[in-house]
């Protein structure tokens, strides 16, 4: 009896030393488990004795001037992992656990460091709010709360691999103008993350939640980046998305925006693999590359998605793109919510660098869901697709775009050059040949080409270039352009026009400084040719000219008004401001000159007053529909061009920039013939307002560069072009001289008007005495198509300021000045150029 008494108290030992233990184990963690709170003073080995922040960590919400730039290393965040960063573990947020502290004290964005204080750790932290059976977040209102004030616009920066599960991270703003897009981020420095489906993130402006379902709240929720927000790193970047609210998610790193900064910054040398899926919501989509143009990837991304919420695009590739055109872009989609999706793209429309070599959709593990099989959730996948390589179908199939090729043979073209005959009337017959088939009732045969491609010149005109067609035409407008472009000029002084306009705050020229391209200038009407401009340049190139910005010899982003009348595209119109503007239905001249390229509504766009008061993206874009505008996009010729009107900052009325075609239309269609508006392009050159380092050259002028259909659509660009082009039809230039009352002699220097069909550049007059010796010369730059020698040439700039005078360099008054000669034999020759060349109207010798 008493052995059996023992045995029952070594078993009750037994029990009680368990309970015992057990009861230890639900007060105390092991050592690789850190408990911390806002308030916690002790060493986090249990939720009752927490790690709290450092001294001195709070010290500057009272006193600003006890901040430092590394203050951040005091967050109990931080002083937990520096515990753990030899073994790795776990930390649990038992409580609330306030993040006030960056690198930074100012208005700009301040990188809160998620690691070790002062070294790396290869081990694994994980973040949660939930252990040993207790959910603190329900105890506790636990969560990790990032504090952003207008002084500390706080942004997670990870510096250690991180397990995130049963958490809230908390964004509480101070005010909405803490905000900006980008300014609160959540980068991963390409360190292993992942965010469980038990992960939440909450965001309170001014105390008040906000409501995570509306995508106009997005940016006060993370963005996420697996890489830096701008900074250049080399390694390969991997995040799993299964749970959160997120602004965005990205796989590489979020940039700026091309050209906004310098574009050196944002690069991810390596590859991106991101995994999105569980409750996880993005509300302006997500993209395996960069968030902005200017970032972008060096290597291979990869995309899954298995489930969650996407809001907006799905870029492969992001916004950015790839640094060069040797990277592949994939995405694998077995389930989750599309309901919100917008499209899904190889790369975004305002990719700024290059597209992936391939990009590829795998929808071969699909699943069924809601009623749907897999095939029918394909279709409807696929219908958002706007363009990849190929797609992989739940059957096995193969889907696949291609470029649509409506070119001719380059030795066609090269002959087509010389004949009357416009391109598409050639190619209507050459395709009618290809087919076989009858075009307008007659089938039409070699011999028939033959004839339209042997066909005499129907505009030769003594004394002028003139091209046989308008694809030359074409040809010289933009080489025309493209001189303008590379004009090199030094600038005197240091001219600072960053207050001159809502378009030039960063346009600033160095003193001493050289350029290529003539000067940005939007005051002076119309934009100088490089006739008026050179003339203003020394020896050394220096610019001798007028330098307030009302008078600054140059041009804006309407230099091609200056390429058409040099090229002959502006028939029967001149280039004076008042004449037309480039945008279509604007003013009576206006549709005179401009037409659509393409069949799109601009109904919307009936007078000036609805254009200034409505974007070409709202009145014209919108209502057409992306389909529509894609198609415009793909009629594009070279010396078109595109157009956008748009609202600066706080200006109640619209402003506009164009820019002018290149090439032809680089068109992608699927197997229905639809176009992809990220895959298809136009090249397009540009004069802008802000200056740019471009293979050691600074210049405004931006050459040669593709935008996606997408991009052109999102920015509310329209594809026009001149009637003259459209007509495809080379009127004969004419130019006559009208010497009204007078007869030839002293009378008759410096009076008259002289016409044309054409623009006229210039005219000038030199008067030069018996021994050829010129003893007089004048020149005036009328840009119309009709000119009085008596008349002075003026344009008025901005109200306020002075007429400008500067065009009639002494024509005006060149009668008075030869009759102040002495007496002698003079000779009078009065000359006009138009861009087909130079005539002269009359010629004389007269005695005084």
């Amino acid at each position: 009896m008493k052995n059996m008494t023992r045995i029952f108290l070594c078993i009750a030992l037994v029990l009680l030393t368990a309970s015992l233990i057990a009861l230890s184990g639900s007060v105390s963690a092991a050592d690789n488990v850190i408990f911390i709170s806002d308030t916690g003073t002790g060493d986090g080995s249990s939720p009752s004795s927490p790690m709290g922040h450092g001294e001195g960590y709070t010290d500057p919400v009272s006193d600003p001037s006890k901040f430092s730039s590394n203050l951040y290393v005091k967050s109990a965040v931080n002083r937990a992992i520096d515990k753990l960063k030899d073994t790795g573990g776990t930390i649990v947020v038992c409580a609330p656990v306030t993040l006030r502290w960056g690198y930074a004290n100012d208005t700009s964005v301040s990188e809160m460091r998620i690691g070790p204080a002062d070294s790396y750790t290869t081990k694994t932290i994980t973040f949660t709010s939930v252990y040993n059976g207790v959910d603190y977040r329900t105890e506790n209102d636990a969560a990790l709360i990032i504090k952003r004030i207008n002084k500390s616009r706080l942004s997670p920066s990870m510096w250690c691999r991180s397990i995130w599960e049963n958490i809230i991270l908390r964004a509480d703003h101070e005010s909405a103008s803490c905000v900006t897009e980008i300014n609160y981020t959540f980068h991963c420095n390409t360190y292993l993350t992942q965010f469980k489906d038990t992960f939440t993130t909450e965001a309170y402006v001014a105390g008040v939640k906000v409501d995570g379902s509306d995508p106009a709240n997005a940016k006060y929720f993370p963005l996420l980046a697996a890489a830096h927000r701008f900074h250049n790193l080399e390694s390969d970047a991997n995040v799993t998305v299964n749970g959160g609210i997120w602004q965005y998610v990205c796989g590489g790193t979020v940039g700026f925006k091309r050209y906004e900064q310098n574009d050196d910054y944002g690069l991810l040398t390596g590859n991106s693999t991101v995994t999105f899926g569980g409750n996880a919501v993005t509300l302006l989509g997500l993209g395996g590359g960069s968030y902005q143009t200017g970032g972008r990837v060096d290597g291979n991304v990869s995309v899954t998605i298995n489930g969650g919420t996407i809001r907006g695009d799905i870029d492969l590739g992001g916004r950015g793109g790839f640094e060069n055109e040797n990277c592949t872009a994939s995405l694998t989609i077995t389930d989750g919510d599309f309901t919100y999706t917008k499209a899904i793209n190889d790369i975004s429309g305002a990719v700024g660098w290059y597209a992936p070599k391939t990009s590829t959709v795998d929808l071969s593990g699909m699943k069924a869901k809601d009623g749907l099989s897999a095939d029918e959730r394909a279709e409807a996948i696929c219908a958002l697709i706007t363009c990849v390589d190929s797609i992989k179908m739940p059957d096995g199939s193969i889907r696949t775009y291609e470029v649509a090729d409506d070119s001719l043979p380059e030795d066609v073209i090269d002959r087509l050059r010389s004949t009357p005959y416009t391109r598409d009337e050639y190619k209507a017959v050459y395709d009618s040949i290809l087919a076989g088939e009858r075009l307008n009732g007659k089938k039409h045969t070699v011999i028939d080409l033959l004839k339209m491609l042997s066909a005499p010149q129907t505009n030769a005109v003594e004394g002028f270039d003139v091209p046989a067609n308008t694809d030359v035409m074409r040809e010289k407008t933009i080489e025309y352009f493209d001189k303008m472009s590379q004009v090199e000029w030094v600038a005197p002084s240091k001219l600072d026009y960053t207050d001159a306009t809502a378009f030039t705050t960063g346009l600033i020229y160095e003193s001493g400084k050289t350029y290529t391209g003539m000067p940005y200038s939007s005051s002076r009407k119309p934009s100088a040719s490089i006739t008026e401009f050179l003339p203003y340049l020394n020896a050394s190139k220096v610019y001798t000219g007028p330098t307030d910005f009302e008078y600054l010899m140059g041009v804006d982003c309407g230099a091609p008004r200056l390429a058409w009348a040099y090229g002959g595209a502006l028939c029967n119109s001149g280039i004076h401001s008042e004449d037309f503007q480039l945008m279509v239905n604007y003013d009576p001249a206006t549709k005179d000159v401009i037409a659509t390229v393409g069949e799109y509504n601009t109904s919307k766009y009936i007078n000036e007053n609805s254009i200034l008061y409505n974007s070409t993206y709202d009145a014209i874009c919108v209502p057409n529909g992306p389909d529509v505008m894609y198609e415009a996009y793909a009629q594009v010729r070279p010396c078109d061009f595109v157009g956008s009107r748009f609202f600066i900052g706080n200006m109640s009325s619209t402003s506009q920039h164009i820019r002018m075609a290149v090439e032809d239309a680089v068109v992608f269609r699927n197997s229905n013939g639809v176009i992809s508006g990220s895959k298809s392009y136009l090249t397009l050159s540009e004069q802008t307002s802000t200056i740019y380092d471009i293979e050691g050259k600074s210049t405004t002028w931006l050459l040669n560069q593709k935008y996606t259909f997408v991009s052109l659509y999102q920015n509310g660009y329209i594809p026009m072009t001149t009637k003259t082009l459209k007509s495809g039809v080379v009127e004969a230039p004419t130019m006559t001289f009208d010497k009204g009352s007078y007869a030839e002699g002293i009378d008759l220097v410096g009076r008259g008007t002289v016409k044309s069909n054409y623009t006229i550049f210039a005219i000038n007059a030199t008067v030069t005495d018996a021994s050829g010796k010129v003893v007089k010369e004048a020149v005036v730059y009328p840009y119309s198509l009709s000119h009085k020698l008596t008349s002075t040439v003026s344009t008025t700039p901005p109200k306020g300021t002075a007429a400008d005078t500067s065009r009639d360099q002494g024509m005006s008054k060149l009668n008075s000045a030869v009759r102040a000669l002495p007496s002698g034999t003079y000779t009078y020759e009065l000359k006009a150029t138009i861009g087909f060349g130079e005539k002269t109207v009359s010629q004389f010798t007269f005695t005084k």
